[in-house]
């Protein structure tokens, strides 16, 4: 059973169905569960999704332990640059404020660049752990891409 007070907040800034997440994040979070922790997944979805519940549904019942929570954010097209990446920063950051709120003892994995620039300040001033976690970052891009 998970301790409230063992809580691991897993964020990406990419759809909660992308494959390096399956194969790479979810498979982490559900050896985390395990061992006793509670775990969030956090995505940011920047394109409507029609079958999105379906596929957070199948995720719930592979991975049982582990709570998906995906948001849609399509405020400025992705293509806009730096304005789409600015806002899901800050998203991050009030998200993380009031999670840190609620669970002082917070562990924080980050699986890009716009969630950590999110948690940094959050960490300096509250103490939270974060981990940085850019692996497959350029595969990502690749399967993003459709390279």
């Amino acid at each position: 059973m998970a301790n409230d007070s063992k809580i691991v907040l897993f964020l990406c800034d990419q759809s909660i169905v992308s494959p390096i997440l399956r194969s790479q994040g979810f498979p982490l979070l559900r050896e985390l569960a395990k061992r006793g922790w509670k775990c969030h997944v956090l995505s940011l979805e920047d394109r409507p999704n029609l079958n999105l519940q379906c596929q957070i549904r199948k995720l719930e019942h592979l991975y049982p332990d582990v709570e998906f929570h995906a948001i849609h954010l399509p405020l400025w097209p992705k293509w806009f640059g730096l304005p789409w990446n600015f806002q899901k920063t800050i998203f991050f950051h009030v998200i993380l404020y009031r999670r840190v709120q609620q669970f002082p003892d917070l562990l924080i994995h980050s699986r890009s660049y716009f969630p950590t620039f999110g948690c940094l300040s959050i960490r300096r001033f509250y103490g939270v752990r974060l981990i940085f976690d850019h692996r497959g970052l350029v595969i990502d891009e690749y399967i993003q891409e459709g390279l």
